[in-house]
């Protein structure tokens, strides 16, 4: 009976998350609120991730759960277990508990009220509610066998950072790479240095471009440099 109930919920848990990606998947080909997937496309949402995470692990737990003979001692187990211990389980916890503390305090930095025209409510649940139910069903229909804290910690901390590394180049590559601000780095060349043309040399534009870099990444320079101005 209780195998029975396990299984049921797997498959249940399964199909409910591919159905949800699946139907995020369509969205891509409609008219997407300004600024949604300006860079990384829907892949720079830990919300996404966690979906597709979730989704593959109920996908292996209910593979697991129709192999023959001892389940506990079988390869596909243990990192099925792994997979819930270090990562289903506190990303999935992390996603709902870290967006409603923001959408609580200010919806507009985490989930604006212009995207409720391109999202209905009921995904923003499935993406930001069901998902911990579902964690705590998991845990009480089927024991995990969970690794060492320190190789947990280790793991998480290394998809995390890798997350982050991707992220923030993402952001940096659609800064300065796209024909916005080529343009507006031509104009500003043209507006401080009046013989700015084409044929001006790279080391220029290098050097300009240097200098956004550290503007855009150390506002604080600047900011403390007017700071001191006015209080003299």
């Amino acid at each position: 009976m209780i195998a029975t109930l396990r299984g049921a919920f797997h498959i249940s848990a399964f199909g409910w998350y591919t159905f949800i990606v699946n139907y995020l998947a369509a969205k891509d080909g409609e008219e997407l609120p300004a600024g949604i997937f300006v860079y990384g496309g829907p892949w720079k949402y830990l919300t996404f991730l966690n979906l597709l995470l979730q989704m593959t692990f109920f996908g292996l737990a209910a593979v697991n759960d129709f192999q023959p003979g001892k389940k506990a001692e079988s390869a596909l187990n243990r990192w099925k277990d792994l997979l819930f211990s270090v990562f289903a389980f506190p990303v999935g916890m992390f996603v709902v508990l870290l967006f409603w503390t923001i959408f609580a305090y200010d919806r507009e930095l985490v989930y604006p009220a212009t995207i409720d025209a391109f999202f209905p409510p009921w995904i923003n649940h499935a993406m930001h509610t069901f998902v911990l139910p579902v964690l705590l069903g998991e845990v009480l229909v089927q024991p995990h066998t969970y690794p060492q804290m320190k190789r947990a910690l280790a793991a998480l901390f290394v998809v995390g950072l890798a997350y982050l590394s991707w992220k923030g180049q993402s952001r940096v590559k659609k800064r300065f790479s796209t024909s916005e601000t080529a343009l507006r780095l031509t104009q500003r060349l043209q507006l401080w240095f009046p013989a700015y043309n084409k044929e001006t040399s790279h080391a220029t534009v290098r050097l300009f471009v240097a200098f956004n870099l550290i503007q855009t990444f150390c506002p604080h320079l600047t900011s403390g440099n007017q700071q001191t101005g006015s209080k003299n």
